[in-house]
């Protein structure tokens, strides 16, 4: 059934995704197309522009904070191997002819190349949220779960863009909730730096995943302090360092958190003027009154209204809420697992301009949450309707999933 799910999920992410491809013979910017998505122009031009092709010096610095560079990053490295491939098709290709197969026909090729690397990352984080609804709830919520984010149009259409920084995010959060759902059981230096690590990641591709590390906090605050034992003072310094790390895991988590983030997309930090001022643009147009934003003082109402339903549908969405109430009532480890959509969608929240994409990070977390109610609620029914108890397929269409 796994494998069936994930078939699924690719053939769903990859139909249609030649759709609105650069046309060269229109003699225009193939990088800048307007008929290309705006996600596609913004990830493969600002990774173009760190290289050219090899025609220019590599500039590593995207000159932007307004978007963190991991998706920059990760497209500079498709770019890269799609010269690799035209090299040895070619049999060999200066840096000049590379470009010039770029500026021609070679564009439609090189981003349906990358668009199908998202599908990859789509289809994987359909897998993850599998994992994650089996651990928490069991298989029959792990894969009905799964089934819910794969046939969702919002996380189809991601899936298709080139590096999209929702998508990254996601995979990224993924990552993070297993460590993070340890460490409410019991004080890691290693889950606690992994989970730390996997939201900085997730902050280089989209700044508001970075709420996540008062998840992180309460996790260990909620257990108290570590309880492993004090040991003889280390001489060396590499050594007392792990050592004090080893009695402080929330410190580790916390530190790295920034350090991945720096790693990732370095220039936020050296190149920081740009970053304040990219930041206080976005700043102004996100919390702004302009055309198009909620009449609300902040989209929260926009959201749960509007945005969440029409990103779900009222049933999913319906059974979401009522699988979060039933998650928080499991205990302490699933109540983790219900604050990591909470916090992303209040931080989006508090914005002016809703968007659906934004929301994207918490969608798996509210699927596990919609499928965990309706497997609950199948078996609520069966201990109560006679007809139910049957054996029969009725009784077996949830658990056959």
């Amino acid at each position: 059934m796994l494998l069936a799910l994930l078939g699924l999920s690719l053939a769903l992410r990859l139909w249609g995704i030649h759709d609105r491809l650069p046309d060269a013979s229109l003699k225009i910017n193939v990088l800048d197309d307007s008929v290309i998505e705006e996600t596609d122009r913004t990830t493969m031009g600002r990774a173009w522009s760190l290289w050219r092709g090899g025609t220019q010096r590599f500039d590593p610095n995207p000159h932007t904070g307004g978007w963190p560079a991991l998706s920059f990053y990760l497209t500079l490295g498709l770019q890269y191997l799609y010269k690799l491939y035209y090299s040895f098709t070619s049999g060999g290709a200066t840096a000049v002819e590379f470009q010039q197969h770029v500026a021609g026909r070679g564009a439609a090729p090189m981003f349906l190349f990358a668009r199908i690397v998202g599908a990859l990352i789509g289809t994987l984080t359909v897998y993850l949220t599998y994992r994650i609804g089996a651990k928490v709830a069991g298989r029959n919520v792990g894969l009905l779960a799964g089934l819910f984010l794969a046939a969702n149009t919002l996380h189809i259409f991601t899936s298709q863009h080139v590096s999209d920084p929702n998508l990254l995010a996601l995979l990224f959060v993924l990552v993070a909730a297993p460590p993070l759902l340890r460490l409410v059981e019991r004080s890691s230096v290693r889950d606690s730096v992994l989970a730390g690590a996997m939201i900085g990641l997730a902050g280089a591709c989209k700044y508001v995943p970075l709420i996540l590390v008062l998840p992180v906090a309460l996790a260990q605050l909620r257990r108290g302090p570590s309880q492993v034992a004090p040991a003889p003072r280390p001489k060396r310094f590499r050594n007392r360092v792990a050592a004090w790390l080893e009695r402080h895991p929330l410190s580790a988590g916390l530190l790295a958190m920034p350090a991945a983030l720096f790693l990732a997309s370095p220039f936020l930090f050296i190149d920081w003027k740009r970053t304040v001022i990219d930041i206080a643009g976005q700043r102004r147009a996100l919390f702004s009154d302009w055309v198009g934003q909620t009449v609300f003082p902040i989209s929260l109402p926009t959201y749960l209204a509007v945005s969440l339903p029409h990103v779900m549908g009222w049933p999913a969405y319906l059974l979401g809420i009522a699988g979060l109430v039933l998650l928080w009532r499991r205990g302490r480890v699933t109540q983790m697992l219900v604050w990591i959509p909470l916090m992303i969608v209040l931080a989006n929240g508090m914005l002016k301009s809703p968007q659906e994409r934004y929301v994207l990070v918490a969608l798996p977390f509210l699927q596990i949450a919609a499928a965990y109610a309706l497997v609950r609620g199948v078996a609520w029914a069966r201990t109560r309707v006679p007809a139910l108890r049957v054996e029969g397929i009725p009784g077996r269409a949830v658990p056959a999933l």
